[in-house]
């Protein structure tokens, strides 16, 4: 036989050995196919501060802020209703659901964020999120020692 011919047997030997290199996964040339990455999230949380919260798993997007990830929630099935005013580093939200904000002056609640544990410093519309961050919509008492 010519040398570079496989025989039957050989051919065979060689079609099982590649089968079974394969087993478990996508093989190409040889190789396990990686598998996909998963898609880049953040997390959302509201506390309504009585005991309940709603929590969100969201699509991180390139240039994300705050007010992008609530406006998902309120586009997610069973999500959240909001209403804020102002846009970037002026955006101020006044309600989520039925709680509104309760004003200024001692012990009154409003809605606060904070990303990653850091309370927001800025307008809701111009706080960037980067994929794994946690955002946090708490109704609470402004406290001027977190900031």
């Amino acid at each position: 036989m010519p040398q570079g011919h496989l025989t039957r047997r050989g051919f065979l030997a060689f079609a099982a050995a590649t089968a079974l290199s394969c087993l478990g996964g996508a093989c190409v040339r040889g190789t396990f196919a990686a598998e996909p990455a998963a898609a880049p999230t953040i997390k959302l949380i509201v506390e309504y501060g009585d005991g309940v919260e709603k929590h969100f798993l969201l699509p991180w997007q390139q240039g994300m802020t705050v007010l992008d990830a609530t406006k998902q929630a309120a586009a997610s099935p069973h999500g959240i209703k909001f209403e804020s005013t102002g846009g970037g580093a002026t955006a101020f939200l006044a309600q989520i659901d039925d709680v509104k904000n309760q004003g200024g002056g001692s012990g009154k609640k409003n809605w606060l964020y904070w990303v990653n544990g850091e309370q927001g410093k800025a307008g809701f519309g111009a706080r960037k999120l980067e994929p794994g961050d946690s955002a946090r919509w708490k109704f609470a008492v402004y406290d001027a020692s977190q900031k």
